[in-house]
């Protein structure tokens, strides 16, 4: 039970901090390739990059979004991956996000340093994190580079969160772990990453 409702809390957290810049409201907006699935690794055309896909994690919705929808969304969910099925009793499910968010004209100017700050407000606000790392640490993942931030809820569950911006949308991935295993396993697939 304990990981159901913290997860549906996360999932609450996460679709309010990936709206942070959603306010593109009559703007002609792009296809955004959704990506496949083939072999055990996601690609994703438009933003040319593919990433392995842990043996027996379990991918989460991936059939539910057409591409059709990824041309009126603001914020796509590309992909997510745990390592158990969301119903499982296990006491925490770490996961790894794909998102894209739309920067709308009004504010293509902004930079993934301030992305991550104004993430960290809203995460503030939720009152569920301890401590927040929100120093703009450059990370490089596949051939890019990408900001990161880290969280830990007073759960003691860490979030990093990884940004770059790529073809007009901030490119969000983020980990969610609770242990060094986890993190291991979650670094593995950012290890992974090949392309940009």
């Amino acid at each position: 039970m304990k990981t159901i409702g913290y997860s549906v809390t996360m999932r609450w957290v996460l679709c309010s901090l990936v709206f942070v810049l959603s306010n593109c409201k009559n703007e002609k907006l792009n296809f955004v390739d959704k990506g496949v699935i083939e072999d055990g690794f996601y690609s994703n055309k438009f933003f040319n990059f593919s990433l392995s896909i842990p043996e027996q994690w379990v991918v989460q919705n991936f059939d539910t979004a057409t591409n059709a929808d990824t041309a009126t969304s603001q914020v796509i969910t590309l992909l997510t991956i745990s390592k158990y099925h969301p119903a499982a009793t296990e006491d925490f499910n770490p996961s790894f996000n794909v998102i894209a968010e739309r920067l709308s004209k009004k504010i293509s100017a902004i930079d993934e340093k301030s992305y991550l700050q104004l993430t960290l407000q809203q995460l503030q606000k939720t009152g569920l994190y301890k401590s927040f790392d929100g120093n703009g640490t450059i990370v490089k993942l596949g051939a890019r580079e990408f900001y990161s931030m880290k969280v830990v809820s007073k759960q003691s569950i860490t979030q990093e969160f990884f940004v770059s911006t790529l073809n007009d949308h901030m490119l969000v991935f983020i980990t969610s772990y609770e242990n060094d295993q986890q993190k291991s396993e979650l670094d593995a697939v950012l290890g992974s990453i090949t392309g940009f």
